[in-house]
């Protein structure tokens, strides 16, 4: 996919100019759009914005495309890394357009976005957790960040207006799906724009006054613990604090998620007196006013702007930055809570880990499954732990006895258990999907009530079973406002009366789900005869299922918008397959994807394992059971996952890049994702303990001898043995290319069923290591070896004389020969996530990033021939394998934290 090269250091302008120009020239006319070719190009041609618009005007003309949108999302941290970062100093705000454009075509993307923005915002806040001056603070980053988050939300909520409307021509036959495309991508393209202009232009202060300000937490023993009149003023959601003489910003307050308290009684004896508690910090700000009348309008609005969803361009008032819900039409109401209540699930469940932080480590697992069930779990919230092409799960209820907490010295991560549902197993809509579908539309003339709901809960019928489980989630996405003190059932029943004329839905009797089914991808195209296409209701009724037939009006509205997304789907697929329909993503039918590149690793052997197991699929015998699956994830507060978010995306990078070889170098790519700056949701790597935990569990025996154990029969054996050293080999590689140390036995895990071996945790990446501090400028390590293997791992694959040893060691080589070949793309990802990154790795003493990217290039070897690359890596791995300090790290780690050692 070779379609950028690294630029020479010292090329001048105008070579510089046409070698840019030439690349964006081969992006455009290639086939499949390459992603990753685009998001270096926008990074090399940052000082070229005008080079950059274009980039990612292509890049949003093809976001329709399934693969296109999956590496959009691969990319999405040196995306939004540069809208925050670089496009402030650019004239037009195109990465600010993309972003809020992508938004509309996926809420999932939308909430990784939006949980990337907040760590983003907490890195620039004017304070640290603890009341202390933050050393990076950025008032200017912080607004744009702040501002960003509101225009997301409009984003969300509002979404593309018109797309309904095209789906109806193109139905009708008016349009072609070509001209379909083009005109939702407008659509979605003009309403990103005017979002954008809109906010900023009417940024209008929702209160703006003096208020006395107090610390709750005294900063130091010189510092005065007195009442301070300062300046506060409510923008884009968030509370600023401004000093009163020059309006310097001394603190903000996010308000998304704060509670207001007004004491009965306060110790200061102060009349006017309340305070803001933030939710996700033990901070107050304690606040008093000069009146009642001034408390009451600063209390009326703090609770506005908390709770009410951003203002629509068009309902814009001056001074009011949000609005009433009232004037919503119900699926933006729906879409609002979901997008709320989502990140409120995510908030409670690292919201407890760090409440179990502060208990005793033997009580910890107690409480964990005491405190679970008490989490508010709406009928609307999923794992976010997929991609937006990923088969939407959704939440169903809290497992506690298959949850565990764990204890470590700083936080208490958790592995929480959910019971999950796909709600249309049949037919495994993807998130994205699932969410445009459910979401999409208003039809508040045929809302069913709970007695309707229950009735076909309990129906034999799959269609009415579907539309029960449809309607709930829409209606556990509405209800989840009424904290807003709204009445729902009265503000449908006025929009009924009104003919729903608010919003993209009109009310002629028919349900728009029906005839104008959205379509997200460009390979979801139903056939053009889609008008003569029929099936069977409930009773047996033949009813022309695309066409606004009178027969449709004697069915539950619900039932038909289930019905018109069953037959769409049979309709996108061949006809011999319309009965059994695989349950896995639509991406994964046609051989295993490999998101980083953006195409699909096809093999005779996948396309026959697909086929086999499309024909293989068991009919359903109880649906309500078969449809339940566990879900896990591992919630962590008090730490900063991004870097290990980044590390992993450099993981599967290389994962991809070998696979697309052919090259069996076994690597466990899992997801992680950061919500906050201390917090995060991690996958489980199903099936596997750690190496420190399987040595206790077998009295410390060698590992070969715990592997003979765990696969007694020889075949199993020399299986398991294969896996092993296909994955020792490409976690060597992984862990000498990026840099990774800390390669204690808790960090190794090792699968019990294949003998495969996974790494885990990744705080000292790219240079990083124990015993080398930043601040005391030390350079000491144990960890000296290019990567830990010991002689007993050595031992497991048969010793340094075996066939195995050699196949390990071309492994190594063939792998590191094929990386180098990508060494562009993996520098540049890591001078853009470098780029005034809060990032440890690239913050390190000698030269920060620049240093982290110099010694990348010397790893990956870049200077040297394929044949020196061969002798040297085989060097390192006999150095490695006789490696004195990873013995002595393996005892240290036996010594200090009590870890088995592999020696």
């Amino acid at each position: 996919m070779g379609c950028t090269t690294s630029l020479p250091d010292q090329m001048n302008p105008s070579a510089t100019l046409k070698l840019l120009e030439h690349q964006f020239d081969v992006l455009e006319k290639q086939k499949t759009l390459d992603i990753r070719g685009i998001t270096l190009l926008i990074w090399k041609s940052r000082e070229r914005p005008d080079l950059g618009e274009l980039l990612i005007n292509l890049m949003a003309s093809r976001a329709y495309e399934r693969d296109v949108f999956n590496g959009i999302e691969f990319y999405l941290p040196q995306l939004v890394h540069m809208l925050v970062h670089l496009e402030v100093n650019w004239p037009t705000a195109v990465l600010e357009h993309f972003a809020l454009f992508v938004a509309q075509q996926s809420v999932h993307l939308a909430l990784q976005v939006c949980w990337t923005l907040i760590g983003h915002m907490e890195d620039y806040q004017a304070e640290t957790d603890d009341g202390e001056r933050n050393p990076s603070a950025n008032p200017v980053l912080y607004y744009r960040c702040a501002t960003l988050l509101e225009k997301l939300e409009v984003a969300v909520v509002f979404g593309s207006p018109q797309c309904n409307e095209f789906e109806k021509l193109y139905r009708a036959g008016s349009i072609t799906r070509a001209e379909l495309m083009e005109l939702e991508n407008a659509d979605r393209k003009f309403q990103a724009m005017r979002i954008s202009a809109d906010v900023e232009e009417n940024a209008g202060f929702d209160m703006d006054g003096k208020l006395k300000y107090k610390r709750w937490k005294t900063r130091g023993m010189f510092h005065q613990d007195a009442w301070i009149s300062r300046r506060f003023v409510i923008c884009h959601r968030v509370l600023f604090c401004l000093r009163a003489g020059d309006n310097a910003l001394k603190r903000s307050i996010p308000l998304q998620y704060c509670n207001i308290v007004i004491p009965n009684k306060n110790e200061y004896n102060e009349k006017f007196y309340f305070e803001i508690h933030e939710q996700e910090r033990e901070r107050k700000y304690l606040l008093v006013a000069d009146s009642q009348a001034e408390m009451d309008k600063w209390i009326a609005a703090l609770k506005k702007a908390i709770n009410s969803p951003p203002s629509t361009p068009k309902m814009h008032v001056a001074g009011k930055a949000n609005i009433d819900i009232s004037s919503l039409t119900p699926a933006q109401i729906a879409r609002y809570g979901f997008f709320r209540s989502e990140r409120e699930f995510v908030r409670d469940l690292t919201d407890l880990c760090e409440e179990l932080r502060f208990v005793d480590v033997k009580d910890r697992k107690a409480k964990l499954r005491q405190r679970l069930p008490e989490i508010n779990i709406p009928g609307c919230v999923y794992l976010p732990l997929c991609a937006s092409t990923d088969t939407w799960e959704r939440v169903v209820k809290v497992v506690p006895d298959k949850s565990f907490a764990f204890s470590t010295r700083e936080r208490c991560p958790c592995l929480m258990t959910f019971e999950t549902t796909c709600d249309d197993p049949e037919y495994g809509l993807d998130t994205a999907t699932y969410l445009y579908q459910t979401l999409g539309f208003d039809d508040s003339n045929t809302d069913l009530g709970e007695e309707d709901i229950v009735q076909l809960e309990n129906a034999e019928s799959l269609q009415s079973q579907r539309a029960a489980m449809r309607e709930r989630f829409v209606h556990a996405a509405r209800n989840s406002v009424t904290k807003l003190d709204l009445d729902l059932g009265d503000l449908r029943k006025e929009l009924a009366e009104e003919g729903n004329a608010k919003g993209n839905c009109k009310s002629d009797g028919t349900n728009p789900m029906l005839s104008d089914l959205p379509h997200l991808w460009e390979d979801d195209t139903p056939e053009q005869n889609v008008a003569q296409e029929t099936d069977t209701a409930e009773d047996g009724t033949k009813v022309q299922v695309a066409s606004h037939d009178a027969a449709r009006k004697h069915l539950k509205a619900e039932v038909l918008k289930v019905q018109a997304i069953e037959i769409f789907t049979k309709q996108k697929l061949p006809r011999e397959e319309v009965k059994l329909i695989n349950s896995e993503s639509p991406q994964k039918s046609r051989g295993k994807f490999l998101v980083a590149l953006g195409k699909y690793m096809s093999t005779p052997e996948s396309a026959e394992d697909d086929a086999e197991k499309a024909t293989d699929t068991p009919k359903l015998q109880n649906r309500r059971e078969s449809i339940m699956s566990l879900g896990q994830l591992i919630a962590k507060s008090n730490d900063d996952l991004r870097q290990e978010v980044f590390i992993m995306q450099l993981i599967q990078f290389l994962h991809d890049i070998w696979a697309d070889k052919g090259l069996a170098l076994q690597c466990n790519p899992y997801r992680i994702m950061s919500t906050s700056q201390t917090c995060g949701l991690i996958e489980v790597v199903s099936d596997s303990n750690s190496i420190d935990g399987v040595k206790k569990d077998n009295d410390l025996k060698p590992m070969v001898e715990i592997f003979k154990q765990l696969f007694p029969e020889t075949h199993q054996f020399e299986q398991a043995q294969k896996n092993y050293v296909e994955s020792m080999a490409a976690y060597s590689l992984i862990t000498y290319i990026l840099g990774i140390k800390d390669r204690h036995n808790g960090n190794i895990m090792l699968n019990l069923k294949t003998g495969a071996i996974t790494h885990i945790d990744f705080g000292f990446v790219l240079g990083m290591a124990p015993g080398k501090d930043k601040i005391k400028h030390t350079n000491f390590s144990m960890e000296r070896a290019a990567f830990k293997l010991t002689p007993e791992l050595v031992d497991v694959m048969g010793g340094k004389k075996s066939d195995n040893w050699k196949y390990f060691n071309k492994l190594l080589c063939d792998g590191l020969l094929e990386a180098r070949r990508h060494a562009d793309t993996l520098v540049t990802l890591a001078e853009i996530m470098g780029y005034k990154s809060k990032l440890p790795c690239f913050n390190q003493p000698g030269g920060g990033t620049t240093r982290v990217v110099r010694e990348l290039k010397e790893r990956l070897m870049v200077d040297l021939t394929d044949s020196m690359v061969v002798a040297k890596m085989n060097k390192l791995a006999n150095k490695a394998s006789t490696s004195r300090g990873s013995i002595i790290y393996e005892k240290f780690q036996r010594f200090s934290n009590g870890i088995a050692p592999v020696l």
